[in-house]
């Protein structure tokens, strides 16, 4: 063969896998291979009989065997490469079996334009199934799907030389491998180092995804270690020999994490401390072991000995951190406002910034440098990214040309409620009012190669914004751009420069690539804060050498400022959030600045009418609005609230906004015309038609029970709500559980006089099961419904119960929303944040015991998910067939709770099925000042345990319940962190109501125990 004509020279260094390699070579064989190929096999020192092997192969392409001394992988593919004379080299690993496509996939790309390959690697399905293999696929899959997101940019970690490809002539120009990294046979490191050398001269490296390669991953937990003890060696010569390449390696083994700092301060202690330890968890791994404890701590040891091999090597050099600049600017206009004036950089000087800054030898790159910097490729010296925010019009007018001349490209960072709008987050305060750009300017720019950056929904200042709202603007300004035709952003900006640790989680799993910022802790972005990236900002009074010695030595954040920043984020976790809050709300009252007040209401789209709620509005500016059609919920909205016509207006706008495909999906059913985007705005449907998927005929008779103690004060309001209930067949039960005095009796009975549907019961043994009890033994009807004395029902509310009981034939027990009827001060918040479950679920649910129901390690153990006794109804007949309620459960007796939790669980054990309708609507006032609420928080954990306790002591369930106490535990942990993402950051958690709740927990088997006993006592005397 020619040499001059071979396209392809495979190269496969390989030490002691004899069958392993032979395997390896056979599926590169069976490749397609249009032009002349060779295989080049490096036997790297082995004595296991594989030159033997390959040299008695008799093979369709010319194969060559080179034998040497084991040196190392590196020095093996250099052997490999200076006995090639392929165009391209290809190398792979010997553990690598390739699919038919792989030389014509390498070839594709390289014929592109590509100086260099990597391609897609999984595992091997003959791999053994063990923890080491579940990791690698797990890798292989999230790298696959990063790639995919990312249109193919390579970060530091893709750098593998398990199947890369390169140009035999750039090969030689960077003298091939560092054969020092891997001297003596180590692992690691040398295929990092030639990608990032060939990234720094300018070479083109792309990925490939249709290249694949499949690993036969036979390494052991033993072997594992030590590779990882030798990459820990590696990354630190890598790091020395590449300035700024220590910081990227340190953010990808999360050395910036806590637990990455953690892991790195006891790499310091004496090896043996965590040795031991290690080699327990190694020696399970070895053994099979998969469960998720041991992946746990196996992961964390292989970190411990990567640092403590970075520690003895001299660790990851960090301190240069040199790299790319971002200049922040905003509007280009010579503004006299005295208010934001010095935001407008006049366009004189804002050219005279531009020459300056070419004069001084930086070069202008765009986002998509940015982005590929940010996953590990070097970017030349003096680098510079212009962004500008709030996406004013001059950028259009005054920037824009000035760019277009030297091919420079910026950022552009859009208000997505203000496209074509103003700038409202400055004028509406007594700034100068600026118009910007409108999405065909956008689109201009876009078309010219800018990118088109989010800068949030409305400019607020996210950091104040609870975890919903903060959720719902990320998303609501992505949209805006989407909408506008300006593709799905992959940059966001922070309003205002401001940041803390729980904004930057909320970007990142908002699906971000990157979030400017401005001044940070550090001087210049890179991977280890992608989230927060630094920016120069540029003012009126920057002149061009202020600017340029500004960008010599950036701004930092002092120390002192970045804890204030992320006090908040973190008090959390450390339990001050009260003394911020107390501290930031010190004199204001009502709704004012720091109020968590929101009024709670519902709008019915069908209606002429504002919305409604049980607490009537005061001065609040936010409202949540349950939006529903034909009486059917179809989601919740979060809105500012005027108190006047607008707010109706914004709220059908809202509703087309978020729950279009749900709005639609009704009309559908009903049969009805769907509305043009154009006619929603003035779009009133008609009523309810027969063919309504919330309509339900049934004359079937429900009995009403509400269970009542001493609270003949603020009965009435219930009983009103009950008496509007429009099903055609019902009677309400009024229990008066262990009664003071004969108040409730007399409100009863007046009641009961006006309407005959009334009725008036007395329960005398306190607790609210025995009521309940009562109530089922003096029921008639077919349906038994529950409901408190602190509730408001719906008109509809039986209506819905009675569509959950017609959902399947098996069900017994029906659940439906609670919703909140009032915040008004912290205490509400904060049981409206801790009990969300109840009442922001806006679609049916059917639970049964069926095998799809288990995927909850909990389930049907889990709290919560069914619904809750302030909603419920049984089928009547079922209920007594299981007994009723447990007496030793309970509000009124120790437990304080678990009734409603027992039930439902029996009532899935015994066969039967739970409906939740979230048509059947109640409001719920929740405890309004914190004494009550620290007590119903003791209650909620007393009862949880108390019900749990009950299901161990029977044999039946025993085990079903101890199997899932790992589980329960996690759960439990993550109650704090869910509350507060839940909580707007205005409201201060009351002291000490998650460890009520905790004691609760601990409290709930022995009072359960005491309530037994006093139940069988008192069953004794009667």
């Amino acid at each position: 063969m020619d040499a001059s004509s071979v396209l392809f020279s495979i190269i496969i260094p390989t030490y002691e896998r004899r069958d392993i390699v032979l395997s390896t070579v056979s599926s590169v064989v069976a490749t397609r291979r249009p032009w002349p190929c060779e295989l080049i096999v490096v036997v790297d020192g082995s004595r296991d009989g594989t030159v033997e092997a390959l040299r008695g192969l008799d093979l369709p392409l010319p194969l060559t065997v080179h034998e040497q001394p084991n040196q190392g992988s590196a020095a093996a593919r250099n052997a490999g490469a200076a006995a090639a004379r392929g165009r391209y080299l290809l190398f792979l690993d010997d553990d690598m079996t390739v699919e038919a496509d792989l030389l014509v996939e390498h070839g594709k790309t390289l014929a592109a334009g590509a100086d260099a390959v990597v391609g897609h690697m999984e595992l091997d399905p003959r791999s053994p199934r063990n923890l080491l293999t579940r990791g690698i696929e797990r890798w292989a899959a999230q790298r696959k799907a990063r790639l995919d997101r990312s249109a193919g940019r390579l970060g530091v970690g893709d750098f593998l030389s398990g199947q890369l490809s390169v140009r035999a002539e750039w090969f030689a120009r960077l003298g091939g491998f560092d054969a020092g990294l891997t001297a003596n046979g180590t692992f690691g490191g040398e295929d990092t180092d030639l990608v990032y050398r060939l990234l720094q001269d300018g070479a083109r490296v792309r990925a490939n995804l249709s290249a694949v390669s499949h690993q036969h991953y036979v390494v052991s937990p033993e072997q594992n270690i030590r590779q990882w003890t030798q990459a820990g060696r590696a990354d630190t010569m890598l790091a020395r020999k590449h300035p700024g390449l220590g910081a990227i390696l340190t953010a990808n083994h999360g050395g910036n994490t806590a637990a990455g700092r953690l892991l790195r301060a006891l790499a310091m202690l004496p090896d043996g401390v965590t040795r031991a330890a290690g080699e327990v968890v190694v020696r399970r791994v070895g053994r099979g072991r998969m469960d998720l404890p041991t992946e746990y701590l196996f992961a964390r040891f292989r970190d411990s000995v990567y640092w403590r091999a970075v520690r003895q090597n001299g660790g990851l050099d960090v301190s240069a951190d040199a790299g790319p600049l971002i200049l922040a600017y905003h509007a280009i206009a010579d503004l006299t406002d005295s208010r934001n004036g010095q935001y407008g950089v006049p366009p004189e000087l804002f050219a005279e910034h531009i020459a300056a800054l070419r004069e001084a030898g930086h070069r202008f790159i765009d986002a998509d440098d940015l982005l590929e910097h940010l996953d590990g490729r070097p970017l030349p010296p003096r680098s510079v990214l212009l962004t500008f925010d709030d996406a004013y019009s001059s950028v259009l007018t005054d920037a824009a040309p000035v760019l277009d001349r030297l091919g420079i490209r910026g950022v552009v960072c859009v208000v997505g409620d203000q496209i074509g709008g103003y700038n409202a987050w400055v004028a509406d305060h007594g700034g100068a009012r600026l118009p910007l750009l409108d999405a065909a300017q956008l689109a201009t720019l876009r078309a010219g190669g800018w990118e088109i950056a989010s800068h949030s929904r409305r400019h607020a200042h996210l950091t104040t914004l609870g975890a919903g709202d903060l959720r719902a603007d990320l998303r609501a300004g992505r949209d805006a751009l989407t909408a506008a035709g300006l593709g799905t952003p992959r940059i966001f900006v922070y309003p205002y420069g401001e940041h803390d640790s729980r904004l930057r989680a909320h970007v990142r799993r908002a699906g971000f690539d990157a979030a400017l910022a401005v001044t940070t802790e550090h001087a210049h972005p890179g991977p280890h804060n992608r989230y927060a990236l630094p920016r120069v900002e540029a003012k009126r009074d920057t002149t061009p050498a202020a600017l340029l010695r500004m960008m010599a030595d950036p701004a930092r954040t002092r120390p002192g400022v970045r804890v204030g920043r992320e006090l908040h984020a973190l008090a959390t976790a450390v339990g001050v959030t009260a003394v911020l809050s107390r501290s930031r709300r010190k004199g204001a009252t009502g709704a004012g600045v720091g109020s968590p007040a929101a009024w709670c209401g519902e709008f019915e789209l069908s209606g002429d009418l504002a919305p409604t709620g049980v607490v009537a509005a005061r001065d609040e500016t936010t409202m949540r609005v349950l939006v529903r059609l034909h009486g059917e919920p179809l989601g919740y909205l979060s809105l500012p609230r005027t108190g006047t016509a607008a707010d109706v207006a914004e709220i059908r706008a809202a509703a087309w906004r978020e729950f279009g495909a749900a709005l639609q999906a009704h009309l559908a059913a009903e049969g009805a015309r769907i509305p043009a985007d154009s006619e929603r705005t003035a779009w009133r449907p008609a009523a309810a038609p027969p063919a309504c998927p919330n309509r339900v005929d049934t004359d079937e008779l429900f009995s009403v029970v509400v269970c009542t103690r001493n609270r003949s004060e603020s009965l009435p309001a219930c009983l009103d709500r009950l008496a509007a209930v429009d099903h055609p067949a019902v009677e309400f039960l009024i229990v008066d559980n262990a009664p003071a005095d004969a108040s409730t009796e007399l409100l009863v009975k007046s009641y009961a006089a006006a309407d005959e549907r009334f009725r008036y019961l007395c329960e005398p043994r306190p607790g609210l099961s025995r009521a309940r009890n009562a109530g089922l033994a003096a029921a008639r009807g077919r349906y038994i419904a529950y409901t408190d004395d602190d509730v408001a029902v719906d008109a509809g509310w039986l209506r819905g119960l009675a569509r959950g009981f017609q959902r399947r034939a098996d069900v017994v027990c029906v659940t439906g929303l609670v919703g909140t009827a009032s915040i008004a001060n912290d205490s509400e918040a904060y049981c409206d944040a801790r009990l969300l479950s109840w009442s922001t679920r806006t679609s049916p649910q059917l639970f049964d015991m069926s095998a799809s129901r288990r995927s909850d390690a909990l389930y049907p153990f889990s709290a919560g998910i069914f619904g809750t006794g302030a909603s419920f109804a049984f089928d009547r007949e079922r209920l007594v067939g299981l007994g009723g309620f447990d007496e030793a459960l309970g509000a009124g007796t120790r437990t304080r709770g678990g009734e409603d939790l027992d039930a439902f669980v029996r009532v899935l054990l015994g066969g039967g099925a739970i409906a939740y309708e979230p048509s059947a609507v109640v409001w719920h006032h929740h405890r309004a000042d914190e004494d009550s609420l620290l007590q119903q928080m003791y209650g909620y954990g007393t009862g949880l345990t108390a019900y749990l306790t009950k299901l161990v002591l029977h044999a039946d369930t025993r085990m079903q319940v101890l199997r899932r106490v790992p589980a329960g535990l996690a759960r439990i942990a993550l109650i704090k962190r869910q509350t507060d993402e839940r909580m707007a950051a205005s409201v201060t958690a009351p002291r000490g109501a998650l460890r009520r709740e905790f004691t609760g927990y601990l409290a709930g088997p022995w009072l359960y125990a005491a309530a037994r006993r006093a139940a069988r006592r008192s069953e004794a005397r009667t």
